[in-house]
C-alpha cells in the first residue's frame, strides 16, 4: 500500500468517526429546530476515488448536513409530598364514661373504676385521654360488650344520673387492668390510684 493509499485509508477513518458522532448527536438532537442558532451545518461529498469528505465548507455537489447539539438532561422534579393534616376529634358525650377501645361507645356505670374519676369527671380513654403519665386502672369486664355484656348503657348525650354521680357505684368489681388506650396489662401491676389486688369498693 502506498503512502498516499494509506493517507486516505487513515482520513476515511477518521472522517467516518466523525460522521458517527456527528450523526449521533444529530438523532439526539432530532427535537430541536433546523433554524436553532446551536446548530452547525456540515457539508459531506465523494470525491473521485471514493472517498467520503466532511467540511464546514460548500463544495459542488456536497450534501448538507444540519447538525444539532445534544440535547440538556436535568433532574427530575422532586416529587410532591402530599399534606397530612391531623385533626384531633372531641371525645364522646358519655355520662359515665366509654369503652377504652374504638369505637369508643359509652360504657355502662360500673365499668370504670374510681381512679379512672377525678371529682367525678371521667379522665378519659383514648387519644383525648387526660389523666397523667403511664396510668393504669381497673375495669369490671362483666360490663364489656367484647365480653359478651348485653345489658343498657347511656347513649351519647345523656345527661348523668344524679342519684348516680359518674365514677360511684355502692360497690365495684375490678378484675381487669388497663392503661388509657385499652391495653390490657397484667393483673399484679398497680395502678395510678394503687388499687393493686383489681377488686376495691367506691366511696358512695
Amino acid at each position: 500500500m502506498t503512502r498516499i493509499a494509506r493517507h486516505y485509508v487513515l482520513l476515511t477513518l477518521a472522517f467516518a468517526g466523525s460522521a458517527a458522532l456527528l450523526a449521533g448527536a444529530a438523532l439526539c438532537g432530532s427535537e430541536a429546530r433546523a433554524d436553532s442558532p446551536d446548530s452547525t451545518t456540515v457539508y459531506r461529498w465523494v470525491d473521485a476515488q471514493g472517498v467520503v469528505h466532511y467540511s464546514d465548507h460548500a463544495s459542488p455537489g456536497a450534501q448538507q448536513l444540519q447538525i444539532h447539539p445534544a440535547p440538556t438532561f436535568h433532574d427530575p422534579p422532586a416529587p410532591r409530598v402530599p399534606e397530612v393534616g391531623v385533626t384531633m376529634v372531641s371525645p364522646p358525650d358519655c355520662p359515665y364514661g366509654y369503652y377504652d377501645y374504638p369505637p369508643y361507645n359509652c360504657a355502662p356505670d360500673g365499668y370504670y373504676g374510681p381512679e379512672w374519676f377525678v371529682n367525678g369527671a371521667f379522665i378519659g380513654a383514648g387519644p383525648w385521654f387526660s389523666g397523667p403519665a403511664n396510668f393504669r386502672g381497673y375495669v369490671d369486664s362483666h360490663y364489656d360488650p367484647r365480653r359478651g355484656y348485653h345489658g343498657p348503657a347511656p347513649p351519647r348525650g345523656q345527661h348523668p344520673d344524679q342519684h348516680r354521680p359518674a365514677g360511684h357505684v355502692a360497690r365495684f368489681h375490678g378484675d381487669e387492668a388497663h392503661d388509657a388506650h385499652g391495653n390490657v396489662l397484667p393483673a399484679s401491676q398497680p395502678t395510678a390510684a394503687g388499687t393493686g389486688a383489681g377488686t376495691g369498693t367506691r366511696r358512695p
